[in-house]
């Protein structure tokens, strides 16, 4: 079959790389330079206004978000009686088209993938962006590189939580195989940036399976699907259990039940990879210890005090509460286990008002700080006998106090110290210390810009090489 190309002013059209039923995408480049660029247009020659501002929409939201993880948008042009939306041509062809089940060429590649895709979801979340509509289809890799980008965003949405109403599956946003319960409007509540938890979770059954969860050619089963009956298990397509939790983990009914962060669902997969490339299998482990908000509804009033949603302006706060929330969502890593006694942590509160804050993120803050004391004291114990660290306690001090119309908030543990070399860098997006598989390098670059750009405040480090680390945090009143 002949496929006619279209003729498009500046640019030169190679071949046709998609033809679907709403969109046309071409592979070509562009005359004055001669960038090579893949060229999305609308099939339909008088598109009504519903489709122009859902093609506009992927490059309003696109265009600032430069990230080597999400394809880029160079222009939106005129073009007849519609658009021409131009990206950059990386050479990738979508996982459906590269290799699904039995194609996909091993678990490690499969892993690599999902790993990326977590930084993606990460980036989104961080905009405030839901993609809705995350499928194989709309993942590229490219063959040679295994780079990673996702495409299509033109029914993504900017909030960070919509309504969704109750409407026919035949028009319903994304597409009915992947989407979440919520999704569909049945659920009697809003979608909110885990909805493409549940859809990645779908994607990674499929890229494993080579097989949907759910099929069925009648929609409102589908969608049945979707919101009571639980897919086959993994196990009997051979698939170890950790990741098979993991996926599962992903495609529960309830958000409240997903892994709560992309960066806590990059932990686990992380972990396999490493055990896999260290042992070349993977043994069971608990998953989603390191998704902060996962185990908040096991610790009852702390744990709503963390997860709790900030507002879009600053609310009073009592700041020994969240402190102590964050103590009690990590005390599994406090305790003591064959390799070293347990972390004893010392509060010394003063007496402090409530602060005006973004709670929640002053949470994270928290959080993170701590996560790289108890990391710091692992790292202390290294080489060390068990009797000798007995000697000299694991210990975390957190002392608050109200000085010079302030709070400061400091937080030393009595680990070896920062070397030298590190200081400069500490803060620096992506900079971590840690071995392959056991940090992002995202915790003390994300309390910086928490604490030093969203409140206007301080955070900073001293150390002593052998005695210890101090994070301070002071927030002006």
């Amino acid at each position: 079959m002949v496929t006619t190309l279209v003729t498009i002013p500046r640019y030169q059209v190679k071949e046709q790389l998609y033809n679907g039923s709403k969109t046309l995408v071409y592979r070509g480049y562009r005359e004055t330079d001669s960038l090579r660029v893949v060229i999305k247009l609308l099939k339909n020659p008088y598109p009504g206004l519903g489709e122009s501002v859902q093609f506009r929409n992927q490059y309003t939201i696109t265009k600032n978000l430069n990230s080597p993880l999400i394809i880029q948008t160079y222009s939106l042009e005129p073009y007849q009686n519609g658009y021409v939306l131009v990206m950059e041509d990386f050479g990738g062809i979508s996982l459906k088209e590269w290799g699904t089940g039995s194609s996909l060429r091993n678990l490690t590649e499969f892993l690599q993938i999902a790993i990326a895709l977590c930084n993606t979801l990460d980036i989104l979340y961080r905009h405030r962006i839901i993609h809705k509509n995350i499928k194989p289809a709309n993942i590229l890799i490219n063959p040679e590189t295994k780079q990673i980008k996702l495409i299509d965003f033109s029914i993504a949405s900017l909030l960070p939580r919509e309504t969704q109403t109750l409407i026919s599956p035949n028009v319903l946003e994304g597409t009915l195989a992947y989407i979440s319960p919520e999704q569909t409007g049945r659920m009697n509540r809003g979608i909110d940036y885990r909805t493409d938890f549940y859809s990645l979770g779908v994607t990674f059954y499929e890229l494993l399976t080579g097989e949907l969860p759910f099929k069925s050619n009648d929609m409102m089963e589908l969608v049945h699907c979707h919101i009571a009956k639980q897919p086959a298990p993994l196990e009997l397509f051979k698939i170890p259990k950790s990741i098979s939790d993991i996926v599962m983990k992903l495609m529960t009914k309830n958000a409240e039940e997903h892994y709560q962060s992309a960066l806590g669902l990059k932990y686990d997969l992380e972990n396999c990879l490493t055990q896999l490339q260290l042992t070349g299998k993977i043994e069971s482990f608990p998953i989603a210890q390191t998704d902060v908000c996962d185990r908040l509804k096991n610790i009852s009033t702390s744990l709503c005090t963390f997860s709790h949603v900030d507002k879009d302006y600053k609310v009073p706060f009592n700041i020994h509460e969240g402190i102590d929330s964050t103590i009690l969502i990590l005390k599994h890593r406090l305790k003591a286990n064959d390799q070293r006694p347990a972390i004893e942590v010392i509060t010394d509160y003063g007496k402090l008002t409530k602060i005006e804050c973004f709670f929640g993120q002053l949470n994270q803050v928290f959080i993170n700080i701590l996560i790289n004391a108890i990391d710091a004291l692992y790292k202390s114990n290294t080489r060390r006998i068990f009797e000798k660290i007995k000697t000299n306690f694991n210990r975390i001090t957190i002392k608050t106090s109200l000085e010079n119309e302030g709070v400061k908030i400091a937080i030393t543990d009595n680990g070896r110290g920062i070397n030298e070399s590190v200081k400069q860098k500490i803060f620096d997006h992506l900079f971590t210390t840690k071995g392959m598989g056991k940090g992002t390098g995202l915790g003390l670059a994300i309390a910086h810009q928490i604490v030093e750009e969203t409140h206007s405040s301080k955070l900073s480090f001293n150390f002593v090489i052998g005695e210890g680390t101090e994070f301070l945090i002071e927030i002006p009143l």
